[in-house]
């Protein structure tokens, strides 16, 4: 039967009409991985309703008004109808979905329930086809970010637009049945459905009477059926009362001698409200395998009635169950999707086909789904509870002794059936043991998939543990590949078999399923090897966030001319890039490369990715790149893309030009024409041109960066050597996009020679993740976190996995500061000679004059003078200040003193650099000097700098006269500004505030002078300068300087009442009247006041940063807990960099920012603030050690939905927490799973 429902907004189901209503208006659509039809994104639901025998529908009255009744009520929300196992929801949700033309998803026809992008494309396609939305899918192909939740959302509003412009008032009702069916991703609702809802849209929801993690912001009411509610029963009986009197089961009935209404009276009482097992039980009676009279010796509920059954069963065929009968059923409920019954068999391992043939075919029909597939059926369990039930989740105490242990025999039977097909595909793949070598080729496609598909699901239910991580974990060497490009040592294995198949979802689910498995472990001695197993499973998710795959479109077109490609493998990479503008970019370039069928392919696949770019100047802009490329094909959709852009001027432009091409078949110059858009081109011609040049300028631009780049080779140079050169120039671009756009220009000038050496580098970098020196950083933070819990040896060798020398001398300079005196001079050789080997300069002097504190022993014994000998004059006399300050103070002055004149000695900046450096620390007996070098600096800004550095230098031993003297030496204003400042200061932190307080006076800038005061003790003068300034901002700034030099205790106290004065003679006044603050005012707090003035500030980026500023200076003042409360009232943004500045000072209110960080909504915010609180903590002992492990996992999750980069900067504030649960071995695991990480995805 066919029920169509009617308007524009209907779904068309039953029968052949669901194979029509979507019209794609193409012919030989076939797309790669993400791309898909709408007819192929729906799933058709029927034969589920051929099984659930929607015509026998009968009652539930009660319910539909609930959900009209919830309708009128609400504006918008989730009605969930909740229900225990067997109780009718599905075939409840089938008939209302039919009846009234509801969207809808079955989670039950999902080949994997996990799949949340599948759910989500069903559900899009059908809201896109209802709704008319052709503008969101060209051509009927959704888009590739179709399975993202953002995506639908947008699908949502459209229809909900749509809805409201021509159709208002009439509701838009989502049916989706069996959220307990699914499990929800982290931070997620089951399916990814959105929180939120547009007006005028509801979901109609049925899940167990089991937890489910939903959080909405929409209305949401919750409707329960009770097995022996009055409606239910009522339901129960007018459904038997109708399929009693049936023909096919009347007949039955007579000849047993019952009446009619005695068998529904027993059935009605006997089924305790349960649906299912009326099915059952009338097949049953249907086929005479049971009497109506025997209904009232059944068991009450589903376990029981399946443990009778089943038992029954066994007995009555001794001879087969143990070979055939068992095997099979357990495989078929092992099985995550229907299969054929010759798959069946062979997953059963089953020696009579032929028996199982006549149990799938007659006996066991009620129990199975079927679904046809051509001329072959596939078969599954009917109901999920089946399967439960073998697995041996059930409730046990509703169970005999003997029906448990049925159970418990059974279960052991499931989880054999899963190790059996799980064994069966690890082997035809070559076992895991030799690297599966088999599932690089055709063998990963057995079954069509299936073992791809499932083989983590059958490991997890196994509890093969250690064969599942060895699976996820297993590598491939990169060598003996047919990759277009190798941009890693080796490849992940299980990765790449999907990889190649654009099985990216299902790649993600086998993750998530073998994280899942891993948290299971609980804390205590298996904690360990799980939180190694989770931080390999978070960076792999990271990294395959983060993977670029940016291969720029005129690199693909340079690689594809010089043969280095084929076509395909170009198509094949641009389809590969996920960001979709330059997606559609590449697409579109290669288009005039392509022919016949593959070019319409491609065609559409732009066209889908134009649709992604975000509205307006650049969705135009690709959509004339696409329509030029195209040359007239496709016109009809690309009128609809235009159409449907929301800008004015993009879309009459778009509307135009493409006017244009369909006259001209290409965009030729318009006549002149009169527009409202002054400085925008009018001709779609020179629009389409400027865009063009637009996105090559930034890559000209970088060009200019690039030593030789357009100048061709040099005279005489290898080619090989040249291009290696440009490539080594190249990293001043950090992003692998860019950096390969630069290479990629720079290979048009290239001799041939050295072209191709550049393309493929260009290649291979625009294949990273480029998060190297992040990687460096992570490494360096562990070995140094090692060696500081006394594993110095574990240090040592995980500082070696550092790829980088200059990150690796720094992570062993690190590790010889935490070390023993009897390792850390080894370690400190063994930096310095990798130090030694650098070959850039500034490097090698950064590295030593950073750790000059390690360099004592190769001073002494001479090792250290050939590599400060090999340095640049300025970086040799940083080296040896930052010695002198490390140096025993017989040797203090010498070095000092060398490094003076060595400085002196060099020209340029560098010199005047350190020089400045070195005065600001020079010893008393070195001031003379100290002048000298000064005076000798050539350029006058460096000049003035050195010189102000030493005046406060002078201050700060109390030499007031010669500070004097030097600041009076500085023409520049501003460093006579900052000289005067620095001197001021350190006379009053010396106590000569009178001398501090003249100079305070004659500063321009009030914060400072407020800073003077109060370091003074002047506090009432500081006050009044605050109080003289009306910029609420620069007040705060007034305030927290007196709070920086403020007393202990926190608090300035006096008030000069009736003080002459604003800011230019307050600190006179106070210096006149010998004032130190004993005012009458009563006591007064800087950070408090400055609290009270954010009121005044009406900017948010300005209230933000003031607001900051103020909680810092609470928690650096000891009042930590005021300072988060004040966080608590910033924007989420600002609340997360303001936790994180804060985190350092929190002391025991580490607890009060917990739940704030907990509020963050941005995933990765959250979990970089929680990151950082790990420290304090586990410190402070707010968490106990399994409240730990649960906040590791935590942390980790939160940040695995970022990019990788996310995760790494995050880790070295886990490894507290990290010790804590797995001693030194923790973060040893971290740099192992790094590496990995590293390898697979550079």
């Amino acid at each position: 039967m066919t029920v169509h429902a009617e308007g524009d907004g209907s779904i068309a189901l039953g029968g052949d009409a669901i194979d029509s209503i979507f019209v794609t208006g193409g012919v030989n659509q076939f797309f790669v991985g993400r791309y898909e039809r709408l007819a192929e994104a729906y799933l058709s639901p029927r034969a589920l309703y051929r099984e659930l025998r929607l015509e026998e529908f009968t009652g539930r009255a009660w319910l539909v008004r609930a959900v009209d009744d919830f309708l009128a009520a609400n504006e918008r929300g989730y009605l969930l109808i909740e229900a225990e196992a067997g109780m009718g929801k599905t075939a409840f949700m089938a008939w209302i979905a039919r009846e009234r033309g509801y969207v809808h998803h079955f989670v039950r026809l999902m080949p994997d329930a996990d799949d949340v992008g599948l759910a989500l494309r069903n559900l899009s396609a059908q809201l896109i086809r209802a709704w008319d939305l052709g503008a969101m899918a060209a051509g009927g192909v959704l888009p590739a970010n179709a399975s993202r939740p953002d995506f639908f959302a947008d699908v949502l509003y459209e229809a909900a637009d749509r809805r409201d412009a021509t159709r208002p008032g009439e509701p838009i009702v989502l049916v989706v049945d069996g959220l307990n069916e699914t499990a929800a991703l982290p931070f997620q609702n089951p399916l990814a459905l959105p929180s939120e809802l547009p007006s005028g849209v509801y979901v109609l929801a049925t899940q167990r009477t089991t937890h489910i993690p939903l959080v909405l912001e929409a209305p949401r009411r919750v409707l329960r059926i009770r097995p022996r509610s009055p409606d239910n029963l009522a339901d129960v009986r007018a459904y038997l009362e109708r399929r009693v009197g049936a023909p096919d089961l009347a007949a039955r009935v007579a000849a047993s001698g019952a009446t009619h209404a005695e068998v529904v009276d027993r059935l009605t009482a006997w089924s305790g409200g349960v649906w299912l097992v009326l099915r059952y039980v009338l097949a049953e009676l249907r086929t005479g395998a049971r009497t109506p009279r025997e209904v009232s010796s059944l068991p009450v509920g589903l376990w029981q009635y399946y443990a009778r059954f089943w038992r029954d069963w066994q007995r009555s065929h001794e001879t087969t169950w143990p070979t055939v009968d068992l095997p099979l059923l357990v495989t078929l409920t092992a099985a995550q999707e229907p299969l054929a019954l010759d798959l069946l068999c062979e997953l059963s391992r089953c020696p009579e086909p032929g028996r199982a043939a006549e149990l799938v075919g007659d006996a066991w029909r009620p129990f199975l789904q079927i679904v046809e597939d051509g001329t072959r059926e596939r078969y599954a369990a009917f109901h999920d509870s089946l399967g439960e039930f073998t697995a041996g989740l059930v409730d046990a105490s509703a169970l005999s002794s003997a029906e448990r242990f049925f159970v418990g025999r059974l279960s052991g039977a499931q989880r054999e059936a899963h190790l059996r097909i799980a064994g069966r595909y690890l082997a035809a793949w070559g076992d895991l043991d030799q690297g599966l070598p088999s599932l690089r080729g055709d063998a990963a496609s057995m079954d069509d998939g299936y073992g791809l598909r499932h083989l983590v699901h059958h490991l997890v239910q196994a509890s093969q543990d250690a064969v599942l991580h060895g699976l996820m974990e297993l590598e491939w060497p990169r060598g003996d590949t047919d990759e277009v490009a190798s941009v890693s040592p080796a490849a992940n294995a299980w990765y790449e078999a999907h990889r190649t198949r654009r099985e990216f979802a299902g790649y993600a689910l086998d993750v998530q399923r073998a994280w899942s498995r891993a948290e299971q472990v609980p804390y205590g001695p298996g904690a360990p090897r799980a939180v190694a197993l989770e931080l390999r499973y978070a960076l792999i998710e990271a990294s395959v966030n983060s993977v670029a795959g940016n291969v720029p479109s005129a690199l693909l077109l340079l690689l594809a001319d010089h043969g280095m490609v084929t076509t395909a493998q170009a198509l094949e990479l641009a389809r590969e890039t996920p960001d979709a503008r330059t997606r559609a970019e590449a697409l579109s370039t290669l288009l005039p490369r392509l022919a016949g069928e593959v070019r319409a392919r491609a065609a559409r696949e732009a066209m889908a990715a134009v649709q992604l770019v975000p509205d307006g100047y650049w969705r135009a802009g690709e959509l004339f790149r696409l329509a030029v490329a195209a040359g007239g094909d496709h016109l009809g959709d690309l009128r609809r893309v235009a159409d449907a852009m929301r800008k004015p001027y993009e879309r009459d432009i778009s509307q135009r030009g493409l006017e244009v091409i369909a006259r001209f078949g290409a965009l030729v110059p318009a006549p002149p024409r009169e527009t409202s858009h002054t400085f925008d081109p009018v001709d779609p011609a020179e629009f389409a041109e400027q865009y063009l040049q637009r996105t090559r300028h930034g890559v000209a631009t970088l060009l200019l960066g690039l030593p030789g780049a357009g100048t061709g080779a040099e005279a005489g140079a290898d080619p090989g050597e040249g291009a290696g050169r440009r490539v080594a120039a190249s990293r001043f671009v950090r992003a692998p996009r860019w950096r390969a756009e630069l290479l990629t220009e720079a290979a048009r000038t290239a001799p041939d020679g050295s072209l191709e050496d550049l393309l493929r580098a260009a290649l291979d970098i625009s294949l990273q993740v480029g998060d190297r020196d992040i990687l460096n950083a992570t490494l360096r933070s562990v070995a140094v976190h090692l060696a500081e819990t006394g594993a110095a040896d574990t240090a040592v060798a995980c500082a070696e996995r550092i790829p980088d020398a200059a990150w690796l001398a720094s992570a062993l300079f690190g590790v010889a500061g935490r070390s023993d005196e009897s390792t850390a001079p080894g370690v400190a050789g063994r930096a310095l000679a990798v130090t030694a080997g650098i070959d850039d300069a500034v490097t090698r002097g950064r590295l030593l004059r950073d750790n000059a504190a390690h360099l004592a022993p190769m001073a002494a014994d001479g090792s250290l003078a050939p590599v400060l000998a090999a340095l640049p004059g300025d970086w040799h006399a940083a080296v040896l200040g930052a010695l002198a300050g490390h140096a025993d103070p017989e040797d203090r002055m010498r070095l000092h003193a060398e490094a003076l004149e060595a400085a002196v000695a060099c020209s340029g900046d560098g010199g005047a650099r350190v020089v400045a450096d070195l005065v600001a620390a020079a010893p008393p007996g070195l001031l003379p000097a100290a002048r000298r070098a000064v005076a000798a600096v050539a350029d006058t800004e460096q000049r003035a700098g050195a010189a102000a550095a030493l005046a406060a230098r002078l201050g700060g031993l109390g030499l007031a006269d010669e500070a004097g003297e030097v600041t009076g030496t500085i023409h520049d204003p501003y460093w006579a500004m900052r000289a005067a400042f620095g001197v001021a200061a350190a006379l009053a932190g010396g106590g000569q505030a009178e001398r501090a307080l003249r100079i305070a006076a004659r500063l321009p800038a009030g914060h400072w002078r407020a800073e003077v005061l109060a370091l003074a003790g002047r506090r009432d003068a500081a006050f009044a300068v605050a109080d003289a300034t009306p910029d609420p901002r620069e007040r705060i700034a007034v305030l927290l300087r007196i709070a920086t030099a403020a007393r202990p205790h926190g608090y300035r106290h006096g008030d000069e009442q009736g003080a002459p004065g604003g800011a230019g003679d307050g600190a006179g006044d106070g210096a006149r009247d010998g004032d130190h603050g004993s005012g009458d005012a009563g006591r007064r707090d800087a950070v408090t006041e400055a609290r009270a003035v954010l009121a005044e500030i009406t900017d948010p980026a300005d209230l933000a940063q003031a607001t900051l500023a103020v909680a810092l200076a609470q928690a650096t003042g000891g009042r930590a807990a005021e300072a988060v409360a004040l966080v608590r009232t910033l924007p989420d943004v600002d609340r997360a960099i303001a936790l994180t500045r804060l985190t350092p000072h929190l002391g025991d209110a580490v607890a009060d920012a917990l739940p704030v960080a907990r509020e963050l909504r941005d995933p990765v915010s959250r979990g970089r603030v929680l990151a950082g609180l790990t420290g304090p903590l586990v410190a402070s002992g707010t968490l106990d050690a399994q409240d730990v492990q649960e906040h590791v996992r935590t942390v980790l999750r939160l940040l695995a939905t970022g990019t990788r980069a996310d995760l790494l900067e995050a880790m070295p504030a886990l490894m507290p927490a990290l010790v804590e649960l797995a001693g030194p071995q923790g973060p040893a695991d971290l740099a192992a799973a790094v590496t990995a990480a590293y390898r697979w995805w550079p």
